[in-house]
This record gives structure tokens, sequence and C-alpha cells, in this order.
């Protein structure tokens, strides 16, 4: 699984920057222990892995985008944020991630509801994508 495409994707979009996920507000699943207070963050997740023919399969993968009740009490921007990955994702062909993986293409499964993370004091959505990913052979 191409973890560093899945974050690169989203932290290298002038849009997404703009709506201030920049790199250090983009996270893999269990690498954020004290969530940001004044800010949006990305948590990027795999779901697992489904078999789609002998022992290749595609990558389940979620993105789930906060903002702290701190800063805001509405899913406008966590919609903008989501409208915006769904787009960069299912447009995205041989993205290289820096990890040595390559995302060779994703398509959009489903988004959660609005929900509410009592861990971090956040207002929280998810996206789900079927992703298909290869490791590039160095020789």
């Amino acid at each position: 699984m191409s973890r560093a495409a899945f974050a690169q994707i989203v932290y290298e979009d002038a849009a997404m920057q703009g709506l201030g996920f920049i790199e250090s507000r983009v996270w893999q699943a269990n690498a954020l222990d004290t969530p940001p207070r004044d800010t949006p963050f990305v948590i990027i997740s795999s779901e697992g892995r489904e078999k789609a023919f002998g022992n290749v399969g595609s990558d389940l993968v979620s993105y789930w985008v906060h903002i702290p009740k701190t800063v805001m009490r509405d899913y406008g921007i966590v919609d903008l944020a989501l409208d915006r990955i769904e787009e960069l994702l299912v447009a995205t062909a041989h993205f290289v991630g820096e990890d040595g993986y390559v995302l060779t293409g994703a398509s959009w499964v489903d988004r959660s509801r609005d929900l509410i993370d009592e861990s971090f004091n956040t207002l929280t959505k998810y996206s789900t994508f079927r992703a298909a990913t290869r490791s590039v052979v160095v020789t």
C-alpha cells in the first residue's frame, strides 16, 4: 500500500493547502497522539485489502477529516475537504509515493454521515476508496 502517496496527494494540492491541510496536518492512522486544537487535520487509515484475483487485490483506504469543535461547529470545511480528496483520488493515475509504492488508481466507495470524535473533540467524516497500488521495482 502506498501510504506516502495517499498523504502526498492531499498535502501537495493547493486547494487542500488553502483549506489548512498542509503536510504537518496529514497523518497515517495511529501516528497522532495529540491532535491540533486550532486547525483541521486528516488521518488516513487502511481498512484492509480485498481479494480481486488470485493473490492480487485492492486496498481499502479511508480519509478521516477532522476539525476541532473549538474552531468550528460546522461540517462545511470537512465537506469541502472530502469533496476535493474525492476529486483528487479518482483522477490520480500512477502517482509515485516517496515510500517506493505507486498508487495506480482509485475509485470512490462511500462517505460517512456527520460524526463526532469525542477523543479528539472534533467534528469528523470519512470517505473510503478502493485503490490499486504496487511497489516500484528498482534494478
